[in-house]
């Protein structure tokens, strides 16, 4: 689903308050398909599912309020809120080991993570965009008898991002249209494609393209290149945030100058090193599903720098007969380009 390249910045305060580019201003998905992001829940300014939104004024409090990122009420029921303060935009990955319910007592389904030791658990992570100078009450979260409200800022993991938004997001050179990234039988269905709802509404990720495939599918390189970076020692999986700041990859550099990058790739699965020349359609590595990665799937992007916030740039995929196409959410791919479409984008959050 991606990754996170930036300084990560959590932030658990305990104190309260009184009680565009393809981001849609609900909790219907954009370009993605809800099924393969089990236990995320996601709100780009409002949503259905949640509580409630409001604007404030941050003059209109005394100086040196000092507004927290997250808090939760200390009187049961305990809701979640979130506090943008500033001007900007900002997003919020948090992810909470209790149960959760939105509007109306719907229950926050859970999903799986997987840690460094191969251990397994459940958390409930929310993926919300929020305006400037906003309010978000998010959610009621269950806290278990004899426990306070701090026991969920303690269990409690998030990161906190002003929104970066790409700078050129419609600009297409047709000569950036490559090879289908994955080998093997049978066709793949693409689960988020441009200004995904999920991980793919950054400037650094606005263009990606995830395919579902198991573990281990050959991926392949799309053009002739150099190979620039491989990591590829973790080991974590799952929807908890944590994850965003561990993952697997490779990347190269193709002749036409652009950068791609290979992400959540099996450990240890590379068959290239950094140095080596790699041509087109030659294995460099196997799929797999490390990373903040609900389910086995290839992250794929491309960009022209490879300074840390560089913006990802557009690009197409060539069928086998040349003609070139964009993927897109709840269609099936392969080398010959489209196979079917099958998947609906519905989300009954």
């Amino acid at each position: 689903m991606g990754k996170h390249s930036r300084t990560r910045t959590v932030k658990k305060k305990k104190k309260s308050i009184a009680d565009p580019q393809n981001i849609s201003n609900s909790s219907e998905p954009f370009n993605f398909l809800p099924e393969a992001a089990v236990g995320c829940h996601i709100c780009h300014y409002n949503a259905t599912w949640t509580l409630g939104v409001e604007e404030f004024d941050p003059e209109d409090y005394d100086s040196g309020t000092e507004f927290p990122d997250i808090a939760v009420s200390p009187s049961a029921p305990h809701s979640l809120c979130v506090i943008n303060p500033h001007p900007q935009a900002r997003t919020f990955y948090i992810s909470l080991p209790h149960t959760c319910r939105g509007r109306g007592g719907h229950l926050l389904a859970p999903g799986w993570t997987r840690d460094d030791q191969g251990d397994i658990s459940w958390c409930v992570t929310l993926i919300l965009v929020v305006s400037g100078h906003t309010l978000l009450k998010v959610c009621e979260v269950e806290v278990p008898a004899g426990e306070g409200p701090e026991t969920v800022h303690e269990r409690m993991d998030s990161d906190v991002q002003p929104l970066l938004l790409h700078p050129d997001p419609h600009s297409f050179n047709p000569e950036h249209a490559f090879l289908f990234p994955l080998s093997g039988e049978g066709s793949f269905l693409c689960t988020q494609g441009t200004g995904g709802s999920l991980t793919h509404f950054f400037a650094g990720s606005l263009h990606a393209v995830d395919f579902r495939c198991p573990v281990g599918t050959p991926l392949v390189a799309v053009g002739d290149g150099t190979v620039l970076e491989v990591r590829q020692i973790e080991t974590v999986s799952g929807v908890h945030v944590s994850n965003l700041f561990k993952w697997n990859s490779i990347m190269l550099r193709l002749k036409q100058g652009v950068i791609v990058e290979y992400v959540h790739i099996k450990q240890g699965s590379s068959t290239v090193q950094v140095g080596d020349v790699v041509t087109e359609g030659q294995k460099i590595c196997e799929s797999g599903d490390v990373g903040f990665c609900p389910e086995p799937h290839l992250h794929f992007q491309m960009h022209l720098s490879q300074d840390e916030d560089a913006p990802t740039l557009k690009f197409a995929l060539k069928a086998q007969d040349g003609s070139s196409y964009f993927p897109e959410a709840g269609k099936y791919y392969c080398a010959n380009g489209l196979a079917f479409t099958a998947i609906s984008l519905q989300n009954d959050s």
